[in-house]
């Protein structure tokens, strides 16, 4: 069940198989989540945050999942099409928000989820 945090809905999940907690936040935009990958750039801090305290924060690392599949263009998934390099390349995914000018991007990966 989600709960509320500063205006913010999420809840917390384990993603992959084995099973990694995460806490999610949920867009209410969207039929996705973010999570901190292994290779992420310019990334939200996951130590010493208001956060930390409450929950483990851990980084997803997609190779560690025997469950993850990194979804391909030609996946009905795939809503960026227009962005891809091949028909089997990576799908990309880019998503900005108004609200304190943040933005995710990066390829999307399908995975198993666990409430």
């Amino acid at each position: 069940m989600p709960s509320v945090l500063y205006s913010l809905y999420y809840t917390a999940l384990q993603l992959g198989t084995p099973g990694v907690k995460f806490m999610v936040a949920l867009d209410t935009r969207s039929d996705l989540f973010w999570v901190p990958c292994d290779n992420c750039s310019r990334c939200a801090p996951t130590e010493d945050t208001v956060y930390a305290s409450d929950f483990e924060l851990n980084i997803y690392n997609p190779k560690g999942s025997s469950s993850s599949k990194e979804v391909t263009c030609n996946n009905s998934l795939c809503a960026r099409r227009n962005g891809c390099v091949g028909t089997f390349s990576n799908c990309p995914y880019m998503v900005s928000y108004v609200s304190a000018e943040t933005s995710t991007s990066g390829i999307l990966v399908e995975n198993e989820v666990i409430l």
